[in-house]
């Protein structure tokens, strides 16, 4: 499960990084992982590479352990409910249902990576 959550996590947090329109990177920077409220990833403008989140990689998940993706600037709902022509049908709803359609996928990727351990 803990492999599992942790990799749900970074499909969701990879997709809405992705799929956020630019037009300065404000937003698309602004994509946070917390875990307990504590930040494990911020991407600075124009980094957008998954290689911030190795921190992520280390943490366990236990019981009600929880993963946050959040973004803080002002205006990242009217993005989400389509103010950008770019993404006119969001950046979270469209990943969530992506992640969904690949949930067997991501789960069975985290059977292989246990049966190697």
């Amino acid at each position: 499960m803990d492999d599992l959550t942790k990799r749900l996590a970074l499909a969701i947090y990879n997709g809405v990084v992705m799929k956020t329109p630019v037009a300065t990177g404000m937003a698309r920077a602004n994509w946070q992982i917390l875990v307990h409220g504590d930040q494990v990833a911020v991407r600075e403008v124009g980094d957008h590479s998954a290689e911030d989140l190795a921190q992520l990689s280390s943490f366990k998940v236990v019981g009600q352990g929880k993963i946050l993706i959040a973004n803080g600037v002002s205006y990242i709902k009217a993005l989400e409910y389509g103010h950008s022509q770019k993404a006119p049908e969001g950046m979270v709803r469209v990943t969530m249902a992506e992640v969904e359609m690949r949930l067997n996928e991501i789960m069975k990727e985290a059977i292989i990576a246990k049966q190697r351990v």
